[in-house]
C-alpha cells in the first residue's frame, strides 16, 4: 500500500518538478538522506532532507501553495521577513516571486539553519540569522526535539547558552527598515510572545502578515494575535494553514 502510495505521489509531483519526483518519493528507500530537485518555473534547485518534514514542507510552499494569495500579486515589495524559515523554502518561493527583494529569513534550529543557508546560496541581497523570535532579548530553548524538523517549539532558557532570541524591533532598528511590505510568521506559538507585548514599534511597518497560529501547541495564540490588531483594520484571507492579513493604510 505504501508503495502505491509513492506512486501516486509521484505523479501528482511529476507536474512540479518533472524527473526529480522520482528522487523525492524513492531515494528514501535508497537508503539517500537528501534530495536536491528543480521545480518548474524555478532558476535554482532546493535541497530536502529525506525525511517527513521537509516533505509536508514542501507539499505546503509548492504543492497546496499555501502562500500564494492573489492579494499578493499587487504588490512590489522591497522587504520581506520569513520568521520560522525552517530550511528555506518559503523564503525560496518570494525570492522567485520577487527578485529584486531584500529577504531576512530567521530559523533557530541548527539542521534546519544550514539547510536553509544550503537553499539560499544561490541568491543575493538574502540575510540568514540563527536566533528564535521572541518579544525580548533573552536566550531560549527547543523544548522537545523529538518532534518533526518543522515542529520545534522554543521557551526562555535562563543563563547565558541556548538560542538567542532576536525581536523584529531589533530586526527593524538593526537593518535601519522603514517599512516591511511582507511578514512571514511561522514560529510554532512563540507568535503568542511577540504579540503579547512590543509589537506596537514594528507592527504598523507591516503591509502584509502571513501568519500560521499554533493554539494547538500554545493556547491563546489567536487571541494574542487579533487582540493586537484591534485598532487596525484590513483585509483577511485564509489558504491551508495560512492567515494572510492585507492591512489598509
Amino acid at each position: 500500500m505504501n508503495f502505491v502510495r509513492k506512486i501516486a505521489n509521484f505523479i501528482r509531483d511529476y507536474r512540479i518538478i518533472g524527473i526529480d519526483a522520482f528522487k523525492l518519493e524513492f531515494y528514501p528507500i535508497l537508503g539517500k538522506r537528501k534530495v536536491t530537485v528543480k521545480l518548474n518555473g524555478y532558476r535554482y534547485p532546493i535541497s530536502l532532507r529525506c525525511n517527513m518534514a521537509d516533505y509536508i514542507t514542501y507539499s505546503q510552499v509548492f504543492l497546496k501553495k499555501d502562500y500564494e494569495f492573489d492579494i499578493l500579486n499587487t504588490l512590489n515589495p522591497s522587504v520581506i521577513i520569513d520568521c520560522g524559515a525552517n530550511i528555506g523554502l518559503t523564503s525560496v518561493y518570494y525570492r522567485n516571486k520577487y527578485p529584486g527583494v531584500h529577504l531576512i529569513s530567521i530559523e533557530p534550529e541548527d539542521n534546519n539553519y544550514q539547510m536553509l543557508i544550503e537553499n539560499m546560496k544561490y541568491y543575493e541581497n538574502v540575510l540568514c540569522l540563527k536566533n528564535g523570535v521572541w518579544n525580548k532579548k533573552c536566550n531560549l530553548n527547543i523544548v522537545d526535539k523529538s518532534v518533526l524538523d518543522n515542529s520545534f517549539v522554543v521557551c526562555e532558557f535562563p543563563g547565558s547558552l541556548g538560542i538567542q532570541a532576536v525581536t523584529i524591533g531589533d530586526i527593524v532598528k538593526d537593518y535601519n527598515l522603514d517599512k516591511i511590505d511582507i511578514l512571514k510568521i511561522d514560529i510554532e506559538g512563540s507568535e503568542k510572545r511577540i504579540f503579547s507585548g512590543g509589537y506596537e514599534t514594528w507592527l504598523p511597518l507591516v503591509k502584509v502578515l502571513i501568519i500560521e497560529l499554533h493554539d494547538r501547541f500554545v493556547p491563546g495564540c489567536a487571541k494574542a494575535v487579533f487582540d493586537a490588531l484591534v485598532s487596525y483594520k484590513y483585509k483577511m484571507y485564509i489558504k491551508g494553514e495560512s492567515v494572510c492579513l492585507y492591512f489598509e493604510k
